[in-house]
């Protein structure tokens, strides 16, 4: 392996400084998901190049360049916000907005394409452009540029999802992704799984009933190498201790820079009081039980957190209207 695959490793994780570096010290810090290891549980060079050091170089443009087309928005801070996000894609965070839809489907890029993921965001920093990996482009209007990155969103994170959902839009610009203007509907999502994952999109629809059979397709998308995520009721993600309507608990883990927080106990679900769903969630796998009306597990992620979602498959159903799937082509 090149000495300069291991200088873009380190340029992706933690800069290029001139002090001393560790290799292992380095990925101590952590990194999610976790890395392969060898046989002998050592650490795999070959895993670690492969993974960070085509971020790593493009991350070198952006850390280069000097133009930004967003007013508001810090350069220096976008290349520390995508070194964290390169190390822990489940640093995406939404915040305050209610962009889950680009939100979600930035999670999966950033984790599965990160050197495309950082070439995309270095794109719309410098030139107000995303280039789609299949064709066409994204384009950050004038107006969304001009504006002050909204609450506590981090500006490597609200570009991306702004621009997707502000183009998108017929009606209603950008503001602070609250809102309608920050709805995704199934089929845009669904256009993005294809345009910018690049993979072969499906709609499964569960409004009354075919739950369990929805949530295998989203497994089975997952152990196929592709994605899935979740049309649900946002009280899925929400804590309420005092909530007892449907056999459904959580518990969750934040993703923090620098480090992992711990898992929270074990608590009920908020009671699924909406009429219709409000929240896109990814699934990421190990769907547990299904076959039974008292045993279920699934894992999830959302708002910058993982979620483990025990309890009644027939509770769950009640939070849950649609999966999207995209597999391989």
């Amino acid at each position: 392996m090149s000495t300069r695959s291991l200088r873009d490793v380190r340029r992706a994780l933690d800069g290029l400084d001139g002090t001393a570096w560790s290799l292992i010290d380095s990925v101590g810090r952590g990194t999610w998901p976790a890395l392969a290891r060898e046989d002998d549980g050592g650490l795999s060079v070959w895993e670690l190049c492969r993974r960070f050091s085509g971020a790593g170089n493009e991350l070198a443009a952006i850390d280069q360049a000097i133009d930004t087309a967003w007013t508001h928005v810090d350069r220096v801070q976008v290349v520390r916000q995508l070194r964290a996000r390169i190390r822990n894609p489940g640093l995406v965070n939404q915040r305050q907005t209610h962009l889950c839809g680009p939100a979600s489907l930035l999670f999966e890029f950033a984790r599965r394409r990160p050197a495309r993921y950082v070439r995309g965001i270095g794109q719309l920093l410098s030139r107000g452009v995303f280039d789609k990996p299949g064709g066409g482009e994204f384009v950050a209007a004038s107006d969304l540029r001009a504006r002050v990155v909204p609450g506590e969103i981090e500006a490597a994170d609200w570009m991306f999802m702004a621009t997707l959902r502000d183009a998108e839009n017929v009606t209603d610009d950008v503001d602070d992704g609250r809102g309608i203007e920050g709805i995704t509907w199934p089929y845009e999502l669904e256009e993005w799984i294809e345009d910018v994952l690049e993979l072969r999109a499906d709609y499964h629809p569960c409004w009354f009933e075919g739950e369990m059979s929805a949530l295998r397709k989203g497994q089975d998308a997952v152990d196929a190498g592709g994605v899935a995520y979740l049309l649900v009721d946002s009280a899925i993600v929400n804590d309420a201790a005092g909530d007892d309507e449907e056999d459904v608990w959580l518990r969750r883990r934040d993703h923090l820079d620098g480090g992992f927080g711990g898992w929270y106990d074990r608590v009920h679900c908020e009671d699924d009081d909406m009429l219709y769903p409000n929240h896109y969630v990814v699934m990421r796998g190990d769907l547990r039980n299904t076959g039974s009306e008292s045993e279920f597990n699934v894992d999830l992620w959302s708002f910058g957190a993982q979620f483990e979602i025990t309890g009644s498959g027939e509770g769950f159903g009640e939070y849950l209207y649609a999966v999207i799937t995209g597999v391989p082509r």
